[in-house]
């Protein structure tokens, strides 16, 4: 609001806070429009994916998305609109 002096959070907070994910990723899925978050870094890293309703201003928790822990990935849109590829990263293992 123009003028305001105080912060106003448009949406909600994650399910989990965390650091270090791939670029939040923008889909539109029927009505929904989305932005994902997968993996991240949060003490360890991260194997949980959630998305954000855009409209409905709710965080949604998107099951068995990640084979493993990922943080600092890189992350793309494919061009169906709806699926996205998450490559590279830590683990969290020096192997």
């Amino acid at each position: 609001m123009a003028g305001s002096t105080s912060w106003s959070d448009p949406f909600p907070d994650m399910f989990s806070p965390r650091g270090y994910y791939p670029a939040a990723i923008y889909a539109e899925v029927g009505k929904e429009r989305r932005i994902y978050v997968c993996g991240g870094f949060n003490q360890v890293p991260l194997d949980t994916c959630d998305y954000l309703d855009i409209d409905a201003k709710k965080w949604k928790y998107v099951p068995n998305i990640l084979t493993s822990p990922r943080s600092l990935t890189a992350g793309v849109l494919l061009p169906d609109g709806v699926s996205f590829l998450i490559c590279g990263g830590l683990n969290g293992s020096h192997d």
